[in-house]
């Protein structure tokens, strides 16, 4: 049981806003275990994203919505506090790859840390009037800066956590340094725990803390499948970006048409290359085959789950999907890439298949291989719901980190 600090006030600095599902559903988990918690965005996300309604929290709240009182608090920072705003500024122009000028995009270095400084003040001041004591960035890079910022012009200590494209593909050039000054680092693989040891042999296996992010198992309901029919029924759901393979995916579709096999692929999600993939399926005669849904909220999602036959992820570069924790938790088998931390969740063999990215024939062989074994993807899909609820249920991973923020706090 998790036990608790009176007054407890958490600062949660988001990249976006509304927050992406992982991060709402585990902000959601940590308040409902008595710890204030308080959201505080970087921006305005241009797409939908989580539709879970943040009861219970004290507020959100976004400079970019009080621009002009962020202003103010920018010209009243220097005057207040001048040796903490050049700590800010000076760890602003410092902590760079290579230059000042470095803006190179997914980096939070030079005059891009700059731009953030306002934004810091600004949750500075925030974080003051509501008697935060503590700030947690959800990523390592543009987020964690934010609350290195605030650490440094309040004396408010910070946590971090790390996910995928943030440790692997992007890191900060300060990592370890954030990692060492930081309450606590958190990551949510044991694959990239095992990967920042190996590459930073300063770390130790104690700065690194691993906990699961998590699905509502409630939403998610373990539904039997039924045997395949004719028509083969696959589900893939992800932003419409380069980094989810959907090249790969739609050529496997184009491979799937040529065996004569009649399939529906349903994608939901929305993102910058919608129009691109609606030319292609045209283009390739899949427009009664292959249907792009765009964005829909969690209850379409577990109802698209529950009605597929096999989940489909074709993509580059992960942490550990949420999604796929989604549809292993109503029983689907998954078809995915093995890359980074998705083997720690798909187990080939187990839960479903693994196969080698930017391979299409592969993608084809393994979702064939599957309806030929309708008993094999049904024994892969009750696997996968144990596993789910054994590693990945929200309720429980969320009381590990309520209980991370509980016993470092009151050291």
């Amino acid at each position: 049981m998790t036990q608790e600090i009176k007054g407890l006030n958490i600062g949660y600095i988001a990249s976006i806003y509304p927050l992406p599902t992982f991060t709402a559903s585990e902000v959601l988990a940590v308040a409902q275990k008595g710890i204030g918690v308080s959201v505080f965005p970087v921006k305005r996300s241009k797409q939908k994203t989580s539709q879970l309604t943040l009861q219970g929290l004290p507020f959100v709240t976004a400079w970019y919505d009080h621009f002009l009182t962020a202003v103010f608090y920018n010209l009243l920072a220097p005057l207040m506090h001048p040796v903490k705003y050049w700590h800010c500024f000076q760890y602003a122009i410092t902590t760079t790859g290579t230059n000042l000028f470095s803006i190179k995009k997914g980096t939070t270095s030079g005059i891009r840390n700059l731009l953030l400084l306002p934004i810091g003040i600004y949750y500075s001041f925030i974080c003051q009037q509501k008697k935060v004591g503590h700030i947690h960035a959800e990523f390592a890079g543009v987020p964690a800066t934010i609350a290195i910022m605030i650490s440094k012009y309040t004396g408010i200590g910070y946590s971090f956590s790390g996910h995928g494209f943030d440790l692997h593909f992007m890191p900060p050039h300060d990592l370890v340094d954030r990692i060492k000054n930081a309450v606590f680092f958190r990551t949510i693989s044991e694959y990239n725990k095992k990967f920042l040891l190996g590459k930073y042999a300063v770390l130790k296996d104690t700065d690194i803390k691993v906990i699961r992010c998590g699905v509502d198992l409630a939403k998610f309901k373990y539904v039997p499948k039924r045997q395949y029919s004719d028509r083969l029924r696959l589900l893939c759901v992800g932003r419409l970006a380069p980094v989810k393979g959907y090249q790969y995916l739609l050529n496997a579709c184009v491979l799937l048409d040529k065996t004569g096999q009649d399939f529906i692929l349903n994608i939901i999600g929305d993102g910058q290359l919608f129009d691109e993939l609606k030319v292609f399926i045209t283009d390739h005669n899949l427009d009664n085959k292959v249907f792009l849904r765009g964005y829909c909220p969690q209850e379409e999602i577990s109802k698209y789950c529950n009605e597929s036959d096999i989940f489909v992820l074709a993509s580059l570069s992960e942490g550990i999907p949420v999604v796929i924790m989604e549809a292993m938790a109503t029983g689907m088998p998954v078809v995915a890439t093995k890359i980074t931390g998705v083997p720690e969740i798909v187990e080939d063999g187990s839960t479903g298949y693994l196969v080698e990215p930017k391979n299409p024939e592969a993608l084809a062989n393994a979702i064939i291989k599957l309806m030929k074994e309708p008993q094999r993807a049904a024994e892969f899909g009750k696997n996968g719901r144990r596993k789910v609820e054994r590693m990945y249920d929200i309720t429980e991973n969320g009381r590990a980190m309520a209980e991370l923020f509980v016993t470092r706090l009151s050291k």
